[in-house]
């Protein structure tokens, strides 16, 4: 009995392990994307100024 709770214990503790692993990478991949659909969201705007101040009669 106590080798098997041993051997369930090594089990559930690695795969807690792993998944912690896994939720920081998670938490990494969502800041890095978030991060770069900001900075494109800023140069889609930026982009979107310049052309208007282009041509500031054309109608939108």
């Amino acid at each position: 009995m106590r080798t098997l709770q041993s051997i369930h214990l090594q089990y559930v503790e690695a795969h807690g392990k792993r998944l912690e692993q896994r939720l920081i990478e998670n938490h990494t991949h969502k800041s890095k994307v978030f991060e770069e659909m900001h900075y494109l969201e800023v140069e889609l705007v930026h982009l979107l100024e310049s052309a208007e101040e282009e041509d500031p009669n054309e109608e939108e």
